[in-house]
């Protein structure tokens, strides 16, 4: 039987489990619709869009009733729709000050403030019980965004990470506290707040350092090790102690090098550690800076940070070496041990014959450097590499005016007009001093009457067989040579 035709008044409606009393008349209770069509068409009835059925509103139960419905809660004066069965959107939830989004689960559900218990507060990740207030609420990593918030909810908020945490008061146990990278354990057994929890100068408390150069507050260097200074990034162990390392000590050059462990680097506007403090990875990797004695294994200061663009400080250093195209001290080529550091260095060369590193022929700036040198001569432009050492096949040397391919040695020469000094030029097997070096005839003249002018009056005509006077005339012997015999020679 219906339900509107069986009861006529409200209580012996609602006394029947399957009828409700809803707009002065006796209906079939919602749990009898089979549809979301159905079940909104009652205005006491709402659809369970997690479980696919009808349900009377909380709004229309009693307290009792309330309490069995999980679909329901009861807030001490009327029942409600609990948040995961109201809404399924973000917008919908939040609109409701009794529920919070579950971005995790992708759900609403009940806020916390609406949890009356500890237990059950706590029972929720994302809330925390108030112990002073006796209240539930948002715990600090989830609902508050912002410094003030943070703060005015009583939890901690750390400016280097830009985010809210559980306040270290509310931790009572060592790994609790030291598990809080805000937090830190004190020696009364109590945790309270590191001194990154400090944005200001001012609030920046007397435990702790500010950090002007960063703007933060910082904990104190005082570890008693090694590894314990170095957790600190701010902290540096000088073998005795741990103290503020250089960049977070010194903001000014004036007040960097008051300190003989720092060194203030002008380009980074940085105070810096010294280079004979460091170990090796530390001073090679500013090259600019400092440089890695691997004779002595120290870390000793740059030569261009030494001695600048000061020229003869720069060449008085054996480890140092001027660089005149760059007008700066740089590290000389004979202290590079490896064909590896040598190659990168601009003004260096590997020699593989000596297993060392030298400098370039071009950037050896006085005669006496260069004559030195066996592989460099010095020409009108200044010092350069000797042709037998710059070139290694016929084509690349005839490409350069200075040098000539010795057919006989088969190797590049410096051409004989190129050679100034007369012991030099005679000692070179192509060429003839007569006033200046120049090449003998038989390399250079193919044609009889060419080369008949080369032989006269030179000192080539002794090459041949016939002989020469003193005035340097030919004398003819009654046997005439053919013209291919002296074209021949020539060639």
């Amino acid at each position: 039987m219906l339900c509107k035709y069986q009861y006529e008044d409200k209580d012996s409606c609602n006394a029947d489990l399957r009828c409700m009393y809803e707009d002065g008349n006796c209906a079939p209770t919602c749990s009898e619709s089979p549809t979301q069509t159905t079940c909104n068409a009652h205005s006491s009835c709402s659809w369970d869009t997690n479980e696919n059925v009808c349900r009377i509103k909380c709004s229309m139960r009693s307290s009792t009733q309330c309490g069995v419905d999980t679909a329901c809660a009861w807030n001490g004066v009327s029942c409600g729709s609990k948040c995961v069965t109201a809404y399924t959107t973000l917008e919908t939830c939040t609109a409701d000050t009794q529920c919070m989004w579950d971005s995790g689960d992708v759900m609403c559900k009940d806020a916390c403030k609406t949890y009356i218990t500890s237990g059950t507060c706590q029972s929720d990740n994302e809330c925390a019980w108030n112990i002073k207030g006796s209240y539930c609420q948002m715990a600090c990593e989830y609902g508050y965004n912002d410094a003030t918030t943070c703060i005015n909810a009583g939890c901690t908020y750390d400016s280097t990470r830009a985010a809210c945490y559980t306040s270290c008061s509310r931790l009572t146990d060592l790994s609790s506290c030291t598990a809080d990278p805000v937090c830190r354990w004190t020696v009364n057994s109590t945790c309270t707040p590191g001194c990154t929890s400090y944005t200001t100068s001012t609030s920046c408390p007397a435990q702790c350092l500010w950090d002007s150069t960063n703007a933060i507050c910082t904990e104190k260097c005082t570890a008693h090790t090694d590894a314990e200074c170095t957790t600190n990034s701010n902290c540096e162990w000088n073998g005795l102690t741990c103290q503020m390392g250089c960049e977070q000590a010194y903001s000014t050059s004036s007040s960097c090098s008051t300190d003989s462990r720092c060194m203030w680097d002008g380009d980074a506007t940085t105070c810096k550690p010294a280079c004979a403090l460091r170990k090796m990875n530390d001073c090679k990797a500013e090259p600019a800076l400092c440089r890695y004695d691997t004779g002595s294994g120290h870390c000793l200061e740059s030569c261009v940070r030494k001695y600048g663009s000061n020229q003869p400080s720069c060449d008085g250093d054996t480890n140092c070496a001027f660089n005149p195209l760059r007008s700066v001290c740089t590290i000389s080529c004979e202290s590079q041990g490896t064909a590896e550091s040598c190659s990168v260095k601009p003004m260096c060369e590997w020699n593989s014959q000596t297993s060392s590193c030298k400098r370039r022929c071009i950037y050896k700036l006085s005669t006496d450097s260069c004559t030195a040198d066996s592989e460099c001569k010095v020409n009108a432009t200044g010092c350069t590499k000797r042709c037998q050492y710059q070139y290694t096949t016929q084509q690349t040397c005839s490409l350069d005016n200075a040098c000539m391919w010795s057919v006989s040695n088969r190797m590049c020469r410096e051409t004989c007009s190129s050679i100034s000094d007369g012991q030099l030029c005679v000692s070179e097997s192509m060429c003839k001093y007569a006033n200046s070096c120049e090449l003998k005839c038989v390399y250079r003249h193919i044609d009889t009457t060419s080369c008949s002018a080369c032989l006269l009056y030179t000192s080539d005509a002794a090459d041949e067989e016939d002989s020469v006077d003193l005035g340097g005339r030919r004398i003819i012997k009654k046997k005439k040579k053919k013209e291919s015999d002296v074209n021949a020679k020539c060639m």
